[in-house]
């Protein structure tokens, strides 16, 4: 999916063209290819999602509109406002948020909440440079941190991969490898979730690391990027 910025002399598009679907959400217009029907989606990760979906989805169904409507107030505070890679502000709907913040609890293993989080956004941690290298004939990716500064917090790391050679542009979709309560050192080892989730790195292999501090009721702070090479 992708998002579109239109001219003040077009103001929409709906509708298929070719193998795309012009069509608007909350969030602004956005295109999309076009699936077809009964086409299922069977990787591991696509079903996992899916049933996450259907695991939050329920609970919001059973939610009454008392506090749906506390979950649209959250939703259109201006702390809440979004921004897409165009520049542009949006906000999200309370089923949304809802949706978003229960994603998150479950990736770090805490329980579903159905009223909205009161927290205030986490100030994004100081993280020291990651190490990416052979170590004993085997490689080894370290994210390093002052780990008081996740005291209290959830660390979540993030990571997109580039295995192949330089020419190769294009990243791998963003996968999770680290959800930590509180975690007590400097250092959390990633190398066996980089290799569950990607390819056996070769020399000059980079991976772009996004870490958030993360509240236990599923507030993030801004996120901090880095990228490591590896080194043999």
């Amino acid at each position: 999916m992708a998002i579109i910025a239109l001219s003040p002399l077009l103001d929409g598009i709906r509708g298929r063209l070719g193998g795309v679907v012009f069509s608007q959400n909350a969030s602004g217009p956005l295109v999309r290819p076009m699936y077809r029907a009964g086409l299922a989606r069977r990787s591991s990760a696509q079903q996992t999602a899916r049933m996450a979906m259907q695991s939050i989805s329920q609970p919001w169904r059973d939610l009454d509109q008392d506090d749906r409507d506390d979950w649209a107030a959250f939703a259109a505070d201006p702390a809440q406002e979004q921004t897409n890679p165009l520049g542009q502000a949006y906000y999200l709907s309370g089923w949304q948020w809802f949706a978003k913040i229960n994603q998150r609890l479950l990736a770090a293993g805490e329980a579903l909440r159905t009223t909205y989080p009161p927290d205030a956004y986490p100030v994004a941690p100081t993280m020291d440079t990651p190490t990416f290298a052979e170590v004993s004939g085997n490689p080894k990716l370290e994210l390093l941190y002052p780990w008081l500064e996740f005291d209290g917090y959830w660390l979540i790391a993030f990571a997109s991969f580039l295995p192949l050679s330089a020419q190769e542009t294009i990243q791998r979709k963003r996968r999770l490898l680290a959800a930590t309560d509180s975690p007590g050192n400097d250092a959390e080892d990633l190398t066996a979730a980089l290799l569950a989730a990607f390819a056996t790195p070769a020399a000059g292999a980079r991976v772009t690391l996004t870490t958030y501090r993360q509240t236990a009721q599923g507030m993030r702070s801004d996120p901090v990027v880095q990228s490591a090479t590896y080194t043999v």
